[in-house]
């Protein structure tokens, strides 16, 4: 870590860091910026009951954080600088469920850069219900960006039907973001209540489908290859 503190004091971009008591950073939007949430906010003590009191949701946000400490500890080089200087970053009513990218928090009066974050895409900030379903599937495409894959930048899971043939990096991070989900249904309950998390549990997407239709066939290599930006 001392190394690389080393190299970004000697190159003049030593990245800003998020103060906090907490084990991540929760922020908000207010107006058209991004602002940090302080400690003493009610928000950390229901978010903290509502989505980490849950072991697999607290073990996806630990999965981040320990990420982000072993490319310190390895001296692994990275284009996440200011991301891996910091606590994982959940903005809670951000414009995207999934990953946000080269976003600018807003703490004691000055904005603080960070390469990558966690987006819920509330309407309310305080709705933790909405929060606790979105969690775990906005959790993939960040995990993803962490680990090198190139996805789109303005990529929101709400906007992609698994049924869907898109490209290779959007096909896997809506894939893993839909299996965390149903995963993290199966948790709280016998199987999962959504009718996708259901297909999901029972590989119900290896069919082709006809719209939105699925036709009973099963999906081949072949069908994928015709795929450059769109189907034949």
């Amino acid at each position: 870590m001392l190394c690389l503190c080393g190299i970004l004091l000697w190159t003049g971009c030593f990245p800003g860091v998020l103060q906090t008591d907490h084990e991540y950073i929760l922020a908000v939007a207010e107006g058209d910026r991004l602002v940090q949430v302080s400690d003493n906010d009610a928000l950390y003590a229901r978010f903290d009951e509502t989505i980490l009191a849950a072991p697999e949701l607290r073990r996806l946000l630990m999965v981040y954080e320990h990420t982000t400490e072993a490319f310190i500890a390895t001296n692994e080089p990275t284009r996440l600088t200011k991301t891996i200087a910091n606590l994982p970053v959940v903005v809670l009513d951000g414009e995207r469920v999934g990953a946000l990218r080269d976003i600018v928090v807003a703490s004691d009066e000055e904005g603080v850069e960070v390469e990558l974050a966690i987006g819920l895409g509330l309407d309310d900030a305080r709705d933790m219900t909405l929060a606790r379903e979105r969690f775990a599937s906005a959790m993939a495409p960040a995990l993803l960006h962490l680990m090198g894959l190139d996805l789109a930048d303005d990529l929101d899971l709400r906007d992609h039907a698994l049924h869907e043939i898109t490209d290779a990096p959007t096909a896997l991070a809506c894939g893993y973001a839909a299996a965390l989900q149903a995963l993290d249904a199966q948790t709280q309950h016998s199987a999962p209540d959504d009718a996708t998390l259901d297909l999901v549990a029972r590989n119900g997407y290896r069919y082709t489908y006809n719209g939105a239709i699925p036709t009973g066939a099963l999906r081949t290599p072949e069908v994928h290859r015709t795929w450059e930006g769109g189907p034949e």
